[in-house]
């Protein structure tokens, strides 16, 4: 910006100095427009440019290389710090997926193996139906870390959002994802019979009314398409509760591909599967 400044105040000073010549010449048009564009326009708008590349500090011995205008999204993701997100930060203002905002340890869920029986890899059930899921939907709270890995498989994924305490919305739209803003008690806004996977982590708990639960497994199945994939990722409740949420799980019939029941402590159960949507007559 001082550069400019600089520019157009030599500009007003090379004026000054033939201003006695200029008052007995008439300028065109064509020559006042040519004027504005090269001594006015053009730096403002390098100027306006140069702006727009100012985020934040570079990364010292970064091997990344930053496009120009503007500075890459993925770039940013690794630059932000979300210590005041984090798990360890009781005033986070949160309680649910506690650990979202820790990159370090997003990047490795669903792609390392795990040694709980109810944590499923994504290339195990994507080989279930290999190269029938294109498309899904994750039902729950996050960050999108699930839509990130599964996008490494060219897999499009819409993430659920509520920003309940944290924007989850805002930082699953900063990693280049799609956050969808829905209550549990509304239909989905997608056709019958289009997504090829629904996955759900976190959000869906023994907490949930059964009625409430019954209107949603009813909108996953209007939604799903015949041998789509139904993956309940980490599910908990009371263990006392266990029969009737299965019921709930079950009542559809979807054939069973895996089934994992785990315990959390010593009152709850975790409850991971996935289900396939049998063809049903019209």
């Amino acid at each position: 910006m001082e550069e400019l400044q600089e520019k157009l105040e030599r500009s007003v000073q090379e004026l000054e100095k033939f201003k006695d010549q200029l008052d007995k010449t008439s300028i065109t048009r064509l020559e006042h427009k040519r004027f504005l564009e090269q001594e006015v326009i053009r730096p403002l708008h390098s100027a306006h440019l140069s702006l727009r590349q100012i985020r934040l500090p570079r990364i010292a011995n970064s091997t990344i290389k930053e496009e120009p205008l503007i500075n890459t999204f993925i770039v940013e993701e690794i630059r932000k710090n979300f210590q005041c997100l984090s798990s360890k930060n009781h005033k986070r203002g949160y309680s649910k997926c506690t650990g979202c905002f820790e990159m370090e340890k997003e990047r490795l869920k669903w792609v390392t193996n795990s040694s709980l029986p109810m944590d499923f890899l994504i290339t195990d059930v994507l080989a279930i139906k290999p190269g029938e899921i294109r498309i899904g939907l994750d039902f729950g709270v996050g960050t999108g870390t699930f839509a990130a890995r599964m996008r490494e498989s060219n897999v499009t994924i819409i993430s659920t959002a509520l920003s309940l305490g944290a924007p989850f919305s805002e930082m699953i739209a900063l990693r280049g994802l799609i956050p969808l803003y829905v209550t549990l008690n509304q239909r989905l806004p997608f056709f019958d019979n289009t997504m090829d996977l629904i996955h759900t982590n976190g959000l869906m708990d023994g907490w949930i009314d059964l009625m409430l639960m019954d209107f949603i497994l009813f909108d996953w199945d209007r939604i799903l398409r015949p041998g789509g994939l139904l993956w309940i990722d980490r599910f908990f409740c009371n263990r006392k509760d266990l029969d009737d949420y299965m019921y709930m799980f079950l009542q559809f019939r979807y054939k069973k591909h895996k089934w994992a029941i785990s315990p959390k402590s010593k009152d709850e159960v975790y409850l991971s599967a996935v289900l396939e949507k049998p063809p049903r007559a019209i």
